[in-house]
């Protein structure tokens, strides 16, 4: 102890040099425990994620529409609270107002009296029906790979399409609509195409800008800027 008086200037630095060291040492101890901690931390975040990335897997590749509701109302609950939670609450939310829409979109398939001849307006609700259905029933999973076919097809039925070249394009834009039913414009410009393909048949027509102007015009929904773009210059 100090008491009345000074220490030696000898006596000073040493405890002047144990009390760093005292400092130091608890300093020391102090980060090595947060550090092991937060390791600890982040390797339980990692196995949590590598758990619920198990589980992502069964729900985009399950086929059953019940399953896959009662799946992602599981994960909703035991998913740990953050932003895991929310994104899972987010998705159980969605797809059980889509489960619904689906359970009616099933029940309204097919003309329940077949003595009267059903309108066009009619016609047209049960064929959307069938495809909200279709749509539901079928695995995330698929869906991904089936919009990735059209896509690529796409691709290759605008690049022919550009070079006047009316057999690949109508060839690409059907296999396009045949890998993912309603992707873009890809039937409406199928049906065109096909229907006045005897007029593309020589790459010099004048048909070939009337048939980029109806395109540009009537089947763009949702066409790549790109080649929105490259349709448009050709009218120039």
């Amino acid at each position: 102890m100090i008491k009345k008086g000074d220490l030696a200037d000898n006596s000073l630095n040493k405890f002047v040099e144990y009390f760093k060291w005292v400092i130091v040492t608890l300093a020391i101890s102090t980060v090595t425990l947060i550090i092991s901690d937060l390791f600890k931390e982040r390797e339980q975040d990692i196995k949590e994620l590598e758990y619920f990335d198990k589980y992502v897997k069964h729900v985009i590749n399950e086929d059953s529409a019940l399953v896959r509701l009662q799946l992602s109302k599981y994960l909703s609950i035991v998913a740990p609270n953050g932003e895991m939670k929310k994104s899972w609450a987010n998705y159980y939310d969605t797809i059980k107002r889509e489960y619904q829409e689906y359970l009616m979109a099933r029940k309204d398939t097919t003309i329940k009296d077949s003595n009267s001849k059903p309108s066009l307006e009619r016609l047209e609700k049960i064929d959307e029906n069938k495809e909200k259905v279709k749509l539901f029933e079928t695995p995330l999973s698929s869906i991904s790979k089936g919009v990735e076919e059209a896509k690529k097809f796409e691709e290759i039925g605008f690049k022919a399409l550009l070079e006047r070249d009316i057999n690949t394009s109508i060839t690409a834009f059907n296999q396009g609509e045949e890998a993912w039913h309603g992707y873009h414009d890809l039937f409406g410009i199928v049906g065109y195409l096909t229907k006045n393909r005897d007029k593309l048949l020589d790459k010099n027509s004048t048909y070939w800008i009337t048939t980029y102007r109806t395109i540009l015009s009537t089947y763009s929904w949702k066409m790549p800027v790109n080649y929105k773009i490259k349709l448009q210059e050709e009218l120039k």
